[in-house]
């Protein structure tokens, strides 16, 4: 879904002009899921984002980030036969976000309660109104095996029960906004845009609208002189306006998203998450064509970033994979690279790991052969050292952590007001959890290394999951 201000500019000034032909509703910021019935029965999957259906729970692997799925597929199946009845059948496939836990991403929410709120049907008939209303008002609880740590090293499994609730996002119709005084002044700034754009541009006889939509890519029926030396002179014109229409503060998509923000997202709280004075928000808001279905979004990218990377910075620093050997940004990156570069492939610790395999064969065991010509037994021992020390610094980054986790928070302006945000316990809790996985990672690629009998060996410790789907 493109933000407002990504929209081309016919569509931006249409959108904005029939904006009572719309109806708006507030993103969350949950996870994705979808569910639904095919062929093979009831399935749960994140197939948007490659993942494969899944029909048992046992199916998912027991780990922090699946415990939201798990719970879900668990949730879903045990109302299965309301939502059969209410008219799912197979070729339905359901998009919900699953507000799991009081802090699923960024923007906080109750936490008494998990939620599936049904988004849209991707495919089929069902009828999604009739979906929620037959589970309205239930609380279906389940019990989950989740992982958890005390000290930030060890994972323990226990049985925890989950209440959740099945919901839909309220949504109102634009034409309520189309009569404000808000949208008046966002009609002033599109009729100045709308003149700005036809006024003539001051090469050859196009307009500033021409000039964004021109095709540089050949040469312009209208002109018989110099094309090359014509579409230089486009390119920098193209750049002066596009600035004019939203790269700077001045910009008229920047005067009009920013009204948007004012009236549609800021100081809003959301309909599952606690007051404003409490710390609520909402990441944004939806905007919906009743007609074509197109939707767009309204978010204020700079307080969702700043707030993110404030609550993420500490596992983005442990947990983030190396894009390449010029980016070894991270505890997790360093580790990887330093095992693959013992074994003389440093590249096998990177992202580039998959297109480095691709280049030494084409099936596993010529890969394995090209790239185990080291030596074993050096390497082996060099692992293990390698390990013990990457242990002792982890070790000492937790120890810092612990210390300086108290009492952090930021005070960013949100439009024209200062609001705090608190490195809050769920983000203490998700952090902790970061590197209790990561000590299970060096203890998986200690035993690893003491139980090899090659160098394939430590090679398939490292990249089984990439060279197994060759």
């Amino acid at each position: 879904m493109n933000h407002i201000e990504d929209l081309p500019i016919n569509e931006f000034i249409e959108h904005l002009r029939d904006f009572s032909k719309h109806t708006v509703s507030e993103k969350i910021d949950g996870s994705n899921i979808h569910f639904g019935i095919d062929e093979e029965g009831f399935y749960t999957s994140r197939e948007e984002f490659g993942g494969k259906r899944i029909r048992n729970v046992d199916d998912y692997e027991i780990k922090y980030a699946t415990t939201y799925m798990r719970s879900c597929h668990l949730v879903l199946e045990k109302v299965l036969n309301d939502l059969i009845e209410a008219g799912l059948s197979e070729g339905d496939r359901i998009e919900a976000e699953v507000l799991f836990s009081k802090l699923p991403n960024v923007v906080p929410y109750d936490s008494c309660v998990n939620r599936i709120v049904f988004l849209r049907k991707v495919e089929g008939t069902a009828d999604l109104n009739k979906l929620k209303d037959i589970l309205h008002n239930q609380i279906v609880k389940v019990s989950v095996e989740t992982p958890y740590t005390v000290n930030g090293k060890d994972i323990q499994i226990k049985t925890v029960d989950y209440a959740w609730k099945f919901e839909q996002v309220q949504s109102y119709s634009g034409e309520l906004f189309s009569k404000t005084r808000a949208m008046k002044e966002i009609g002033d700034i599109l009729d100045q845009m709308e003149k700005y754009l036809e006024s003539h541009s001051g090469i050859f006889d196009f307009t500033n609208a021409d000039i964004i939509s021109i095709h540089l890519n050949r040469k312009h029926p209208s002109v018989s002189g110099d094309w090359k030396a014509l579409k230089e002179e486009i390119k920098k014109k193209r750049s002066e306006i596009n600035n004019r229409l939203s790269n700077n503060e001045y910009g008229y998509k920047f005067k009009i998203k920013n009204i948007l923000l004012n009236n549609l997202v800021r100081n809003t709280k959301s309909q599952f998450g606690p007051s404003i004075e409490n710390g609520g928000w909402i990441e944004g808001a939806v905007v919906r064509n009743n007609e074509s279905g197109e939707q767009f979004k309204i978010v204020d990218k700079f307080v969702f970033k700043t707030v993110k990377d404030f609550l993420y910075e500490v596992r983005t620093e442990l947990s983030n994979s190396a894009a390449s050997l010029n980016s070894v940004n991270s505890f997790v990156g360093g580790l990887k690279v330093g095992l693959g570069d013992i074994m003389g492939h440093p590249l096998l610790g990177t992202n580039q790991a998959k297109r480095y395999l691709r280049k030494h064969g084409t099936t596993k065991d010529e890969v394995l052969a090209k790239l185990s010509n080291f030596n074993y037994p050096s390497a082996k021992a060099e692992w293990i050292r390698f390990l013990d020390l990457k242990e002792e610094e982890l070790e000492q980054l937790l120890k810092s952590y612990n210390k300086e986790k108290v009492d952090k928070k930021i005070s960013i302006s949100v439009g024209d007001k200062k609001q705090t945000f608190t490195y809050c316990e769920e983000v203490d809790k998700r952090t902790i959890q970061v590197f209790s996985e990561l000590f299970n990672l060096i203890r998986y690629f200690r035993t690893s290394a003491l139980s090899a009998s090659s160098s394939k060996d430590l090679i398939m410790a490292l990249i089984s999951n990439k060279i197994d789907n060759m």
